[in-house]
């Protein structure tokens, strides 16, 4: 889902569409982060994709919308070359959420 994320522009707006507050992620993004997870073998009730902006707003970053929900934080674009050589973009997607502090 990272991966793709970060190739697909089309699909990484929809996953980090938001509502008219600009801070709820609408019910689609939510639909599609939990049936692009599950789609790989695994059962969550919510995932979300947020960007790195909303995991650190000031005051306290993002706050979960629902006690069941899994949040995935998508690294900026800008930490990843276009086309990584001698390296997958699965790779580069697992170390960099590994760095995010309480991350995924």
């Amino acid at each position: 889902m990272i991966v793709d994320a970060w190739s697909d522009k089309k699909y990484r707006d929809a996953l980090l569409e938001r509502g008219s507050d600009g801070i709820s992620v609408t019910p689609a993004a939510a639909k599609l982060a939990t049936d692009s997870v599950n789609s790989c073998g695994f059962n969550l009730q919510r995932a979300v994709v947020i960007s790195e902006a909303e995991l650190y707003a000031p005051p306290d970053g993002y706050q979960v919308q629902t006690d069941n929900e899994i949040v995935f934080v998508l690294p900026d674009q800008d930490r990843v070359r276009v086309q990584p050589s001698g390296t997958s973009l699965l790779q580069t997607a697992e170390l960099l959420m590994a760095t995010t502090p309480n991350g995924i």
